[in-house]
């Protein structure tokens, strides 16, 4: 019984990383198993998500 609850664990976590991989990588297109999708969103403007980077970065910019 441990067994398939540790088996369904590791599937679980292993399917789980491969979805935030992808995320962050930002692939423009995912063909994986019997998936095939546009993994990100085509109105985001690259030039929009540096200032918002941006933005970040001086609201947590500390200076010591």
């Amino acid at each position: 019984m441990v067994d398939i609850i540790s088996i369904s664990a590791l599937v679980v976590s292993v399917l789980t990383a491969l979805g935030t991989v992808m995320k962050d990588v930002n692939l423009k297109h995912c063909v994986c198993f019997c998936l095939d999708s546009d993994c990100r969103d085509e109105n985001i403007n690259l030039d929009k998500q540096m200032n918002e980077l941006n933005e970040k970065i001086e609201r947590n910019n500390i200076i010591v």
